[in-house]
């Protein structure tokens, strides 16, 4: 079966820069575990079995052949109910999310081994540094 994976990071023109997505290394481990499973990932939409968008960008079309998968990972606040209902099946990495459109809770996944470190703060941030002037959010918390 051949499996098309779209990511909002795939449209990042610089190379460097698209690894510093996180979801760039979702799609990443996605493909992986497809694959492990006997699937083909396919970089073309259109020999497409299943397309799975791990969202952050919509999708403008999706092929009416393959079986469409929509898991929201990020930006959930750019998830619409219209959008949902052009997917064959909808899957949200929040549980919170997912029970709030009506999806199904799918945690994300990863090849990465946990970090075992002791938590010293009762907040953490997961995100990738921005040059120049840093996140606006972890700015305010240093101030």
């Amino acid at each position: 079966m051949n499996i098309y994976i779209v990511a909002a990071s795939d449209a990042e023109l610089d190379a460097e820069r698209r690894l510093r997505w996180g979801d760039h290394w979702f799609k990443q481990s996605l493909g992986a575990a497809v694959q492990g499973l006997g699937h083909t990932v396919t970089e073309n939409a259109l020999e497409a079995d299943v397309v799975v968008n791990c969202h952050g960008a919509r999708v403008e079309r999706l092929p009416e052949w393959a079986f469409n998968i929509l898991w929201v990972i990020g930006h959930p606040d750019a998830v619409t109910a219209a959008e949902c209902l052009e997917y064959d099946a909808v899957f949200a990495e929040s549980a919170e999310f997912a029970a709030h459109i009506g999806a199904v809770h799918l945690p994300g996944a990863s090849d990465m081994m946990p970090m075992n470190v002791p938590i010293e703060h009762d907040t953490v941030f997961v995100g990738n540094a921005r040059p120049g002037h840093g996140r606006p959010c972890i700015n305010e918390l240093k101030d």
